[in-house]
């Protein structure tokens, strides 16, 4: 999931358009921004869904609503066992609210964030954080594997393994 700003305007074209306040010489404009779903496992990486972000919110307070609809639409089939965020949308009750349906998180912020990156484990009590798809390609077995990092620090760099690519410092 990720949040997208797709215009920036001179008016509010419509009620979800937030207003910014620029430099005195430019005056304030407006912001219309989404947040989408992406199916990145897969080889096209389809966006399965997207909304407007109301004026009056961000990614975070967006995400109960959204995620809620991604699971009506796409649960019982099981498009997907991992939601992937960046830091906008990190806060512990989003990470339950991925954990309560079942599904595995992860995120990434630059900054400790006690909420997400100093206990991820702490969200993961009914599963294993992460998922292990199997399937297969061209008659081969493909196995996908997430897991939690504590800290890849900079600079990283990604080896190649027995068990694929490796975050390591």
């Amino acid at each position: 999931m990720d949040g997208k700003c797709v215009a920036t305007l001179d008016h509010a074209a419509n009620r979800d358009c937030q207003r910014q306040s620029g430099a005195k010489e430019q005056g304030p404009h407006w912001l219309y921004r989404v947040v989408n779903a992406t199916l990145i496992s897969s080889a096209a990486a389809v966006c399965i869904d997207q909304q407007p972000i109301p004026a009056k919110t961000n990614d975070m307070g967006v995400f109960p609503s959204f995620f809620a609809g991604l699971l009506s639409t796409y649960g019982r089939a099981n498009l997907f066992e991992v939601v992937t965020m960046d830091a906008g949308f990190c806060s512990e009750h989003n990470a339950r609210l991925v954990d309560d349906a079942g599904r595995g998180t992860g995120s990434r912020s630059r900054t400790i964030s006690p909420s997400c990156d100093a206990r991820p484990n702490a969200f993961c009590s009914r599963r294993p954080c992460g998922a292990n798809p199997r399937h297969r390609r061209s008659g081969r077995v493909i196995r996908r594997a997430v897991g939690f990092v504590a800290s890849c620090g900079a600079p990283t760099r990604w080896q190649r393994g027995p068990r694929g690519r490796t975050c390591a410092r």
